[in-house]
């Protein structure tokens, strides 16, 4: 299956082949560094909102 990549005018200038095999692909293709990032991306998130929830909890005293 091909998707269009680049539109211009509603012309598709650049067509690319796109793997319909799920999420698991694309964290396949992550290189090392790309992934270290996620990981540490998904860690600030969940602490962020542990944080909130602490601090709503305190607020509630």
């Amino acid at each position: 299956m091909y998707v269009c990549k680049t539109l211009i005018q509603n012309t598709c200038i650049e067509w690319v082949s796109h793997d319909n095999q799920g999420f698991m692909s694309f964290f396949s293709q992550l290189t090392f560094a790309e992934a270290n990032q996620l990981l540490s991306l998904t860690a600030l998130l969940f602490l962020n909102a542990w944080s909130w929830r602490f601090l709503s909890k305190q607020a509630e005293r």
